[in-house]
């Protein structure tokens, strides 16, 4: 029996199509690679994101404990100041001593309200990163699976030409 081209190119296809295969499986191993290391940042970034919501809570209660502690320090030295000046503590005293607590609660509310635009953005920061970090998992994994499939229809397909060139002969 002879050989001829059409085996030749069946014999060829098939190589082509096996390594072909090979070569995607590698290429969708490779992509997932890249992808889970992406996946890996966006987590980091996501746990750095909550880290910071964390200093931000500690940092407002920290703030809060100074304007509470400044307030009643002033409150108290205009008290010690009216007592010591020998007024009582009434009219014009009681309006200074309402002026610093509201000045204080403001600061404290503005303290507070800052504060908690602060952890809103980092939280949403952190949602935002732990779903691209999903996503880049999802894509690795498909990327990994689409690789593995290219590889097994390369496989088929060089055999099934394999097949037909040996029908030829």
């Amino acid at each position: 029996m002879a050989l001829s081209a059409d085996t030749f190119k069946l014999t060829g296809s098939a190589v082509s199509d096996i390594f072909g295969g090979i070569a995607a499986r590698k290429a969708g191993e490779t992509s997932a690679q890249g992808l889970e290391i992406e996946a890996s940042n966006y987590k980091e970034a996501a746990k750095f994101s909550r880290e910071n919501e964390t200093f931000v809570r500690t940092n407002m209660q920290l703030e809060q404990y100074q304007t509470d502690r400044s307030m009643y320090q002033q409150v108290g030295g205009q008290r010690a100041a009216i007592g010591g000046s020998g007024f009582a503590d009434s009219g014009t005293s009681i309006y200074l001593a309402m002026d610093a607590a509201k000045q204080g609660a403001l600061a404290k509310a503005t303290i507070t309200q800052q504060g908690s635009i602060d952890i809103a953005g980092y939280e949403e920061q952190a949602r935002s990163y732990e779903s691209q970090a999903k996503a880049a998992d999802f894509a690795a994994n498909a990327a990994r699976e689409s690789g593995k499939d290219s590889e097994t229809a390369g496989w088929i397909s060089g055999i099934a030409s394999i097949a037909a060139a040996a029908f030829m002969l």
